[in-house]
This record gives C-alpha cells, structure tokens and sequence, in this order.
C-alpha cells in the first residue's frame, strides 16, 4: 500500500518529518547543554547519584524488610509462648477442680464410713 504523496503541497512525507524532528531536538539539547555548562564538582556528584542511588535505596529498603521481618518474628513467638501459658494456666485450673472435687467426695466417703454412733 503506497502512501499518497501531493507534490504540490508543502508537507513532507512521514519518514523525512522523523527525520527532520530528530534533528531539530537533538540541535535543541546541544542548545541547552551549551548555554548551561555544568560544573565539574556538580557532574561528578549526579553521576555518583545516578549509579548509586538505586543501589542505596535498595540497601535502605533491604534493611527495613529485615527490620520488619524481625519483629513480625519475633511478635509471632511472643504470640505462641502466650498460648503455651495460657494452655498450662487452663490445665491447672482443671487439676484445681479437680482437686475440690476429689477432697469432696473423700470426705462424703469418710462420713459414710464413720460408725452410727460418733
């Protein structure tokens, strides 16, 4: 499919309008680069923050996922030697029932036992 192209108009056909547009944006920041010169000391230290701010804010949020891992840890194990407690606390509470209730009946056997005259 061909595109159509009027000669007598005063547009360009699509490729040359790429081409011409590259060109005038890469003229545009040769431009800019010159009527702002960088200092040296300011280059360096954006080149510095370029290559290693990624790897400093990776360190960083490193760092913070073990933190929180950590503590998530460490509330979990809290968590489990408070239900271990808890589980004993109730099984004594049992034992004492358990108790009152034995004591109960041996002194209701006791009485059955004394004889009819006491």
């Amino acid at each position: 499919m061909a595109i159509n192209e009027d000669k007598d108009s005063t547009s360009l056909p699509i490729g040359h309008v790429a081409v011409a547009e590259t060109m005038r944006s890469v003229s545009a920041h040769k431009e800019d680069s010159e009527a702002k010169p960088a200092k040296n000391g300011e280059e360096k230290n954006l080149r510095f923050w370029r290559v290693f701010g990624g790897t400093l804010l990776s360190i960083g949020a490193l760092v913070v996922m073990t933190a929180y891992s950590g503590i998530t840890g460490s509330i979990a194990d809290l968590h489990k030697e408070l239900n271990q407690e808890m589980e004993k606390r109730s099984e004594f509470a049992r034992k004492d029932d358990f108790t009152r209730s034995a004591t109960s009946q041996w002194t209701a056997i006791k009485e059955v036992q004394k004889p009819p005259g006491n």
